[in-house]
C-alpha cells in the first residue's frame, strides 16, 4: 500500500494502524535492501583488494631479484672504482687507461679499457 511513500508526503499523525504497519514494513524493506547493496559493494571492494594484493605478492619475488641484481652490480662497480682509484698512474697505464678515464671505463664496461697501449 505505501511501498514508496515518503513521510514528508503526508501528515503522519493521521495514519491508521494498518497504514503505520505498511509504512513501517516499507521502511524496513528499503533499509534492508540498502544494507544488502552496501554489503555487496564492501565485499566486492575487499575481494578486489585481495586480488590486487595477491597479484602484487606474485610479482614481488621477481622485483626483489631484479632489485638485488641491480644493487649487487652497483656495489661491484663501486668496488672496482675504489680499486682503480687506489692504483698509481703506472699501474693504470699498464692496464691501458689513464686516471681521467677510470669513471668512463667503469661506466662503459670494457669499451674504454685498452690493453697494451
Amino acid at each position: 500500500m505505501f511501498d514508496r511513500v515518503e513521510l514528508d508526503a503526508f501528515e503522519a499523525r493521521h495514519l491508521s494502524p494498518a497504514q503505520w504497519v505498511s509504512l513501517r514494513r516499507g521502511i524496513i524493506s528499503r533499509a534492508r535492501e540498502e544494507r544488502r547493496q552496501l554489503l555487496q559493494q564492501m565485499i566486492a571492494g575487499v575481494l578486489a583488494a585481495i586480488r590486487a594484493a595477491r597479484q602484487a605478492a606474485g610479482e614481488f619475488p621477481g622485483a626483489l631479484r631484479r632489485g638485488m641484481r641491480r644493487y649487487l652490480a652497483r656495489q661491484q662497480r663501486r668496488s672496482e672504482l675504489r680499486q682503480l682509484h687506489a692504483m698509481d698512474d703506472t699501474a693504470l697505464r699498464d692496464i691501458g687507461i689513464a686516471r681521467v678515464e677510470v669513471q668512463a671505463a667503469l661506466r662503459s664496461g670494457d669499451g674504454v679499457l685498452r690493453r697494451g697501449r
